[in-house]
């Protein structure tokens, strides 16, 4: 199956995309602000458990909150940011394709567009490892013994954990090849 890009769907879909996008995006700016208050409300409790353990509260008083406490987990915040990140790339996505649709893009908008979505992966000659959203490798930019360079698939970027590079795609292919953003953007098209 040939994948395409927004331009493309949105042309295919004609006029039908319209409604189709704004509800997508109405649904994305509630579930993104329904993920931003439930962090809110993890660092409520998070901050509260730590004024109660810094105050000495009794033993016996601390367990009334306790089975709010087990509700804060780092784990679960991590997922929640990473989920966030998800829905807001989406959102970016879905916002760009209403303005498709709406024929308020420029060609140098497109262009651009188009570059991002180039798979970044594509870009690296090393042994990939992992699968799914992430993957690691070795770094492009230096000589090392173990991989430290990730790539991120929903979002198309990357960052290095030993020399701190990250960016997208197009920062990466002006890295690698020399160029500058806007032969970047036509070697990515």
């Amino acid at each position: 199956m040939k994948k395409v890009n927004t331009k493309q769907a949105v042309d295919i879909l004609g006029e039908d995309a319209l409604p189709v996008l704004e509800k997508k995006q109405t649904d994305l700016t509630d579930k993104i602000t329904f993920k931003r208050e439930i962090l809110v409300a993890y660092e409520l409790l998070y901050n509260l458990k730590l004024k109660l353990i810094s105050d000495d509260i009794p033993f016996s008083q601390m367990s009334l909150v306790e089975p709010l406490f087990k509700a804060v987990n780092g784990k679960d915040c991590i997922r929640i940011h990473q989920e966030l990140e998800n829905l807001t790339s989406e959102l970016k996505r879905i916002t760009f394709a209403l303005r498709c649709a709406r024929k308020e893009v420029k060609e140098d908008e497109l262009d651009v567009e188009r570059a991002k979505e180039y798979p970044l992966e594509n870009l690296l000659n090393s042994n990939v490892r992992g699968s799914g959203d992430r993957i690691q490798t070795y770094c492009p930019f230096h000589e090392e013994e173990h991989p430290s360079f990730m790539v991120y698939k929903h979002s198309n970027s990357f960052y290095c954990f030993s020399c701190k590079r990250g960016g997208d795609v197009i920062n990466l292919t002006m890295e690698l090849k020399g160029l500058n953003f806007r032969d970047a953007v036509r070697f990515l098209s």
